[in-house]
C-alpha cells in the first residue's frame, strides 16, 4: 500500500509565510489610513487656502524656541497691518520651547503642508548650543527617540489601542495605594514599584503631543499617567508644561507645586517651578526656587546657579549676581555663558575685565553655530527654496549678525535682522529688565513685552523693505 509522505514546510520558512501574511494584513489598513488622512488634509488645506484667498492674507510663518513662542509673533501680525500697505498679514507662531534646529526640520514638512506660508521668520540656534554646553536638558531628543515604525498610522493605532488595554488590565491586577511622602523617590516614583510600562507609555505619548504642539491631547494622557500613579513628578511636570503653553496659567503653578510637595527633594521639580516664576516675572519667588536646587547639592547646581545670577542682575543685586556667576565658574571653568554675564556686568557696573577674558568672550560670540546647526539651517533654505517660501533669518539680540550671515555665504534668496545695535543701543538708555526677564543664554534672554515689541517692530521693518520693497 503505497502513502503519500506529508511535505514539511522549513521552520523558518513558515516564520516567512507567517509575516508575508501578516504584513498583507496590514498593508490595505495601513493604506486606507493614509488615505483617509491625506483626504481629510486635502480638504483642510483646500479650505485654508479658500480663506487666505477671501481675506488676501500674506502668510508668514515664525519658527523657532521659547524666545519665539507666545514672544514677538502676537505683536509682529498687529504691527504689519498697522502700517497701511494694503497687504494683509496672517502671522503663524510655531515657535517651541525647548526645542533645538533638529527638532525644527522634523515638524518642517508638516508645518509647510498645513499652513502654506509665504514667508517663513526663523530665529533658532541657541538651544543646540546650550545642549552642548549643558546648560538645557535634552528634552527633545529624548520626545523623538521613536523608531522608524512610528511614521506608520497602523502602529500609531495598534499602540495607542494597546495602551488603553494595558491600563484596562492594570486597573483590575493593580490599585495605586495611598503612600507617604517619604516612599517617594527622587523621580517620583513608588519605591516598592517600578515604574508601570503603561504608565511610562502614556508618559511617552503625551511628551510626543507637547513636542507636536497639540496640549490638549498631551494634557489629556498625561492625566491617564497620573490616574495610574497620582505620584509620578515625570508627568505632574509634564502636565504643568502643558497647561503652561495652552495658557492656564494658575493650573501649571498647581501642578509645579504639587511636584514640590510629593517629591521635596527633586531638584528638577524645583527647577521647573522656578523658570514658571521667572518666566512672569516673579523673581523673588522663582528665587527661593532656584536657592532650593542650590541646597540640594545635586546635578543641577550649575544651572540654578546662572538663573541666581540672572535675577540678582535684572534686580540689580550686582555682587550677588558677581558670586552666583563665579560659582557657576567653579563647577566649570570654561563655561562661556556666564563669562559673558559677567562681562555684561562688569560693563553695566564700569568694572574691567581681562584682555584674556575678553578675547574668550568675543570668539564665543563669533562662533555660536556648530556643523550640525550650520547644516540644519542649510537644510531648512533648501526644503523652503524647494517649496518657492521665503526665507527671513532673524540674529538674536544683542548678537553679532555676521556668524548668521556667513552660513549662506553665497548663496541667495535669504533676507536677515540684525538686532545687535538697535537693542545694546536701548539697553544703555534703560535698564536689562526693561527688554529682558533673563539671561539663559549669557548676553541675552526672553523679551518682556517691550522687548517683544521692539523685535516684533525690527522684523517688520526688514519684512517690508527687503522682500516688499517698501
Amino acid at each position: 500500500m503505497n502513502s503519500r509522505i506529508p511535505v514539511r514546510t522549513p521552520f523558518l520558512q513558515k516564520i516567512a509565510l507567517t509575516a508575508g501574511g501578516i504584513l498583507l494584513c496590514l498593508l490595505p489598513s495601513e493604506l486606507g489610513l493614509r488615505l483617509c488622512g491625506f483626504f481629510f488634509l486635502a480638504t483642510e488645506e483646500y479650505r485654508n487656502k479658500v480663506s487666505l484667498s477671501q481675506k488676501h492674507a500674506y502668510s508668514i510663518m515664525c519658527l523657532g524656541e521659547s524666545t519665539t513662542a507666545g514672544q514677538y509673533p502676537r505683536f509682529l501680525e498687529e504691527i504689519l497691518n498697522q502700517r497701511n500697505t494694503g497687504i494683509q498679514f496672517s502671522v503663524i507662531d510655531k515657535g517651541m520651547p525647548s526645542t533645538t534646529t533638529q527638532d525644527i526640520l522634523t515638524c518642517l514638512e508638516a508645518d509647510l503642508d498645513t499652513y502654506r506660508p509665504d514667508i517663513a521668520v526663523v530665529m533658532m540656534g541657541v538651544n543646540d548650543e546650550l545642549c552642548r554646553k549643558g546648560s538645557l536638558p535634552d528634552r527633545s531628543r529624548k520626545i523623538y527617540s521613536y523608531n522608524a515604525l512610528s511614521s506608520s498610522k497602523v502602529y500609531n493605532l495598534i499602540r495607542l489601542l494597546w495602551l488603553h488595554i494595558q491600563k484596562r488590565s492594570e486597573e483590575i491586577r493593580y490599585t495605586v495605594k495611598r503612600i507617604d511622602f517619604e516612599n517617594v523617590t527622587e523621580e517620583g516614583s513608588l519605591r516598592q514599584e517600578k515604574e508601570l510600562p503603561q504608565e511610562r507609555g502614556y508618559a511617552d505619548t503625551a511628551e510626543h503631543y507637547l513636542k507636536q504642539g497639540d496640549y490638549l491631547n498631551a494634557k489629556e494622557v498625561f492625566k491617564k499617567a497620573l490616574s495610574l500613579n497620582p505620584l509620578n513628578i515625570r508627568s505632574h511636570l509634564g502636565l504643568a508644561r502643558a497647561e503652561q503653553y495652552s495658557g492656564q496659567k494658575q493650573e501649571a503653578e498647581k501642578e509645579l507645586k504639587k511636584a514640590t510637595q510629593l517629591a521635596p527633594d527633586n531638584e528638577r521639580a524645583y527647577l521647573e517651578l522656578g523658570w514658571y516664576y521667572r518666566c512672569y516675572g516673579k523673581y523673588f519667588q522663582a528665587e527661593r526656587a532656584f536657592k532650593r536646587v542650590v541646597e540640594l547639592k545635586k546635578n543641577d547646581v550649575d544651572t540654578a546657579y546662572l538663573e541666581l545670577a540672572s535675577i540678582y542682575l535684572i534686580l540689580g543685586r550686582y555682587s550677588e549676581a558677581e558670586r552666583a556667576f563665579k560659582e557657576r565658574l567653579k563647577i566649570n571653568p570654561q563655561d562661556i555663558t556666564a563669562q559673558m554675564g559677567l562681562a555684561h556686568l562688569y560693563e553695566k557696573t564700569g568694572i574691567g575685565i581681562s584682555e584674556k577674558t575678553a578675547q574668550k568672550i568675543k570668539m564665543a560670540q563669533e562662533n555660536y553655530y556648530d556643523n550640525n546647526t550650520t547644516d540644519n539651517f542649510k537644510r531648512l533654505k533648501a526644503i523652503l527654496d524647494r517649496r518657492g517660501v521665503k526665507l527671513v533669518c532673524v540674529q538674536y539680540p544683542m548678537r553679532s549678525l555676521g556668524p548668521l550671515k556667513d552660513i549662506f555665504l553665497g548663496e541667495k534668496g535669504a533676507f536677515f535682522v540684525d538686532n545687535e545695535m538697535l537693542f545694546k543701543k536701548a539697553l544703555s538708555k534703560s535698564g536689562y529688565n526693561e527688554y529682558f526677564i533673563d539671561m539663559f543664554a549669557g548676553d541675552f534672554g526672553h523679551c518682556t513685552e517691550k522687548g517683544n515689541r521692539l523685535l516684533a517692530n525690527n522684523i517688520a521693518d526688514t519684512i517690508l523693505k527687503e522682500v516688499f520693497k517698501k
